[in-house]
């Protein structure tokens, strides 16, 4: 958050603070085998407890990544370039 990008991506198994994985690295997204398949890991919006939306608007408020009312993204911060 406190970064000098534009943008700031944070993990929600992060903000959520659990040990859950989005992949198992090295294994193919298809393969079958007995766990959880790759990218299946999906969260519930009542896992954002009070105090987890406290302390992220907390955090956007305090290195300004919060939109305030009437404020938007400008166009041309939305378009991603390929990189030469």
């Amino acid at each position: 958050m406190q970064s000098a990008s534009n943008a700031a991506i944070i993990q929600m198994q992060d903000l959520l603070n659990v040990e859950t994985r989005m992949n198992e690295p090295g294994t193919p997204a298809d393969m079958d085998h007995n766990g959880p398949q790759n990218w299946s890991w999906r969260f519930q919006w009542s896992q954002l407890t009070s105090d987890i939306r406290t302390r992220l608007k907390t955090f956007t408020q305090m290195y300004g990544r919060d939109l305030k009312y009437g404020k938007s993204i400008p166009p041309e911060d939305m378009i991603m370039e390929d990189s030469k």
